[in-house]
This record gives structure tokens, C-alpha cells and sequence, in this order.
């Protein structure tokens, strides 16, 4: 999804260089037809009813500067959706960009439990995120250092207040949303797809 998002946004003006890139991915694609996603293998710390969302975010790749969200929605150890966003500000530090990502990681989990809400199933969401910065911008009030943030990123600090999500650390290693925001080695890129039942 990451090659696919940085394909398309070269889609009005492609250079040869893009074709390159294109046919690598369409590569790719051939050789992995046989792959199937297993639903129900989760990860470690999950627990019965329970939205996690793994968020990440590289900063500022590609020419435009701005960075890349991703992350990946599960509930009972099933995979339900994936992203790889470009961020649609230039963010200024790391911290920002990671606070962006937890807040679309945050949308996307609320938009899960408002579902499973409606199906009359209970479920508590828990973002996890490799920042420390961000998760500490997440748990004050206000903006502290960071004066240029605006009232709209912030609303997470009011979501974690009322106890309407759970914050936690993963590591860089392990954050399964890594595998959305940048490229990688082969090694490393099936040892995230694995991990997310692939």
C-alpha cells in the first residue's frame, strides 16, 4: 500500500523513473498472488473485545516534505484495515508527524467501535505508537513546547482524559505499522506481513 500511495501521487506527470518504480511493484504483485491474509493472528498483549491500532509515521519523505501515516486496525486479532497516507501538512518536527499519525490512527480506531457499538459489542480501543514524544504530547493538557499545533490535533489529550482510549508503547521493531510507511528490505517486509497474518 505504501508503493501503491507513492505511485499515485505521480500519476499526472510520470517520469521514466516512476515506470521503474511501477514495474518493480507490478513485480511484486506477480509473484505474491498465492498470499492469503489469516484472520484471528493478532499479536502479543491483545485481549478479548478490544480495538487495537498500531499507528507510525516516517517524516517527511519525498519531494513535497510532508510525511507518511500509517497504521492497521484489529479486533480479536483480526486484521480489519490498513493505511499508508500522505499527511496532508509539512510537519515541522517528528513528534508532530507521530502525533498525526495517532490521530488518524485514533479516527479510524473510533470508527471501528462506533461500528461494533451498533452491533451492540463492547469494545474498549487501545492505540499503540513507538513515539514517546507524541504519547507524552497525547497524556498533558495543552500544547506545551509545541506552539504551533493546532486545537484540532490536539483532541486526543480530551479522548485520553475521559478514558475513551488506552495509550500504549510498542517498539520500533515490532510496530506493525512500520510495514506502511516506507520501503524495505525483503527480510524485514516479510517479517511484518507475517506478523500481520500474511
Amino acid at each position: 500500500s505504501y508503493s501503491t500511495k507513492e505511485l499515485a501521487r505521480y500519476v499526472s506527470q510520470p517520469t521514466c523513473d516512476d515506470e521503474v518504480q511501477l514495474k518493480h511493484m507490478l513485480r511484486y504483485i506477480a509473484g505474491t498472488v498465492d498470499q492469503v491474509l489469516y484472520l484471528g493472528n493478532g499479536f502479543e498483549g491483545e485481549t478479548q473485545d478490544e480495538v487495537t491500532v498500531q499507528a507510525d509515521a516516517d517524516w517527511a519523505s519525498g519531494p513535497s516534505r510532508r510525511s507518511t501515516s500509517g497504521g492497521a486496525v484489529f479486533f480479536n486479532g483480526v486484521l480489519l484495515n490498513s493505511w499508508s497516507r500522505t499527511q496532508p501538512t509539512v510537519a515541522l518536527s517528528t513528534c508532530e508527524a507521530e502525533l498525526l499519525a495517532l490521530g488518524t490512527a485514533a479516527q479510524e480506531g473510533r470508527f471501528t467501535v462506533n461500528i461494533l457499538e451498533e452491533l451492540r459489542i463492547k469494545a474498549r480501543l487501545r492505540l499503540y505508537s513507538d513515539s514517546s514524544s507524541a504519547r507524552a504530547v497525547v497524556m498533558r493538557r495543552g500544547v506545551g513546547r509545541l506552539k504551533h499545533l493546532a486545537a484540532r490535533q490536539l483532541w486526543l489529550q480530551a479522548e485520553f482524559r475521559g478514558d475513551r482510549l488506552d495509550l500504549r508503547t510498542v517498539s520500533s521493531a515490532e510496530n506493525l505499522a512500520d510495514l506502511f510507511t516506507k520501503p524495505f528490505t525483503a527480510q524485514r517486509h516479510w517479517l511484518l506481513a507475517d506478523a500481520i497474518g500474511l
